[in-house]
């Protein structure tokens, strides 16, 4: 930040989630109301335009006196926009003239230049974060196009203290949202630090826009049993899942104990849920769960896993291998000689992990997954290599170790140990007879459940000061 106060080096508001039009025009309006010396200044340097990307085209739009370089929050390229002379050749074009001295924080209206600049900033924040090579996801058709729409559309109108509900036509059709209970998810959000700007900017619809652009990844793209799909916002910070009416009723049943929950375990590993929405179009309607995205990170996932603790069946079968970007599973993970590596403090992760796990065990939840996304970093360019950039905490975990970047949580946590899981954990054991341990089926009751998790997170994982237990050569049948 530049000592006067206002950002002065890579600040960048992207577009990814308003039209440049709207974002020049919305910087605009909002100085005019400041008379500051600073506001004075930008609107005498013409205020903002637009810019290109030189590598990949990405058009934003840019404050023209607060710009020094530029990061395109698609593919990171940093460069000098035009208007800017480099920092080095000693001119002071594009260069921020000295603040006359007197004192504008008496007036008020620094504050008001301030959150002009802060809104656009803060309402486009995370899109120079995620890797363009882990975004993921198509552009939604037909009636899946009519839910992103109208989803979009409802969040942009459902605020904090407003009607939780909204309707209108579109033509002859009727369409209606309804957020679910938003004081608890308000505090949510608040919890982990999503201010209310950046989650309605992420999901909403742009002013004026008629195009979604949520993305869409449907049940033969993804890697689990289910038949759900999901979309995933343009900066792909959040997934809105679509849930059946037993997750939804599990949902709400815990979430006044899991807000509890994550107020008193900050380094949670269970998924973060923001928010709940029913929408319906027409005769159609489906109900929508918020979430963070574990893989939301600035280095590209080489490996991603999904384990149970369990090694039953547990192997990604030769359809799931062929994908791009394959889910392996628990026999993959052991047969690559991976570990969940920790910088000296496996200790507290574990600790937090065993609070997770006893959280889920009380509410008789089962079926749970640890969802792991590894980055080699032998296999980044340099400029990544050597550095490791700092990344939101409250919506990403990781470990950064000399050979990996772990990405890792625990999703799909809204099964209940209920008859169906019973009668399921009866059938493996008294018909199939089906051995205990590590080559149990994955349904068990919950306790089992939970300790035979904990037991393989612990096994195979470690303090980064430490050896491996195992390395990568051994076989299978000895690591089992």
């Amino acid at each position: 930040h530049h000592p006067n106060g206002y950002p002065e080096t890579h600040s960048t508001i992207g577009s990814d989630q308003r039209s440049l039009a709207d974002m020049a025009s919305l910087l605009q309006t909002e100085m005019v109301k400041a008379d500051s010396w600073e506001a004075q200044e930008l609107k005498r340097q013409e205020t903002a335009y637009a810019v290109a990307c030189p590598s990949c085209t990405t058009q934003m739009v840019i404050p023209m006196t607060m710009v020094r370089s530029v990061q395109c929050f698609q593919c990171d390229n940093v460069w000098v926009p035009p208007h800017v002379s480099h920092p080095d050749d000693g001119s002071q074009r594009g260069s921020v003239r000295k603040r006359p001295d007197r004192d504008v924080k008496s007036s008020g209206s620094l504050s008001n230049f301030k959150n002009a600049v802060g809104f656009i900033m803060t309402a486009n924040a995370g899109t120079a974060k995620v890797l363009i090579e882990n975004k993921i996801g198509s552009e939604p058709t037909g009636v899946y196009k009519d839910f992103a729409l109208a989803l979009q559309r409802g969040i942009k109108q459902i605020r904090v203290g407003s009607d939780p509900v909204v309707r209108w036509a579109r033509g002859d059709v009727r369409e209606v949202v309804r957020s679910l209970e938003p004081d608890l998810f308000v505090k949510v959000r608040s919890h982990f630090r999503v201010s209310e700007r950046e989650f309605h900017a992420s999901l909403e619809l742009a002013t004026e826009a008629s195009t979604t652009r949520l993305r869409i990844v449907g049940a033969k793209e993804a890697s689990g049993k289910s038949p759900s799909y999901f979309f995933l916002t343009p900066d792909q910070k959040f997934i809105l899942k679509t849930c059946t009416w037993q997750d939804l009723k599990c949902m709400l049943r815990i979430l006044p104990a899991y807000v509890d929950h994550v107020d008193k375990n900050r380094e949670t590993w269970i998924s973060k849920f923001f928010g709940i929405y029913t929408v319906k179009v027409g005769k159609h309607d489906a109900t929508f769960l918020v979430m963070n995205n574990f893989f939301a990170g600035h280095y590209r996932i080489h490996e991603k896993y999904d384990l149970k603790g369990s090694t039953f069946k547990r192997q990604a079968n030769d359809r799931e291998r062929k994908k791009s970007t394959p889910v392996y599973k628990d026999l993959d993970w052991i047969a690559s000689g991976h570990m969940l590596e920790f910088k000296g403090k496996k200790k507290d992760a574990m600790v937090t992990l065993q609070k997770d796990l006893s959280f889920l065990a009380r509410h008789h939840l089962i079926d749970y997954s640890l969802l792991v996304g590894l980055s080699k970093r032998d296999k980044l360019p340099d400029v990544l290599r050597r550095e490791t950039p700092k990344l939101d905490r409250a919506l990403v975990l990781r470990q950064v170790t000399d050979e990996h970047i772990i990405y890792f949580g625990i999703v799909d946590i809204l099964t209940p140990y209920g008859p169906r899981k019973k009668i399921e954990k009866f059938m493996n054991r008294s018909v199939l007879r089906r051995n205990s341990g590590l080559n149990e089926s994955s349904c068990t009751d919950p306790n089992a459940y939970m300790k035979r998790f904990y037991d393989f997170v612990e096994r195979y994982s470690m303090d980064h000061s430490t050896l491996p237990v195992a390395s990568p050569q051994r076989s299978q049948k000895a690591a089992l």
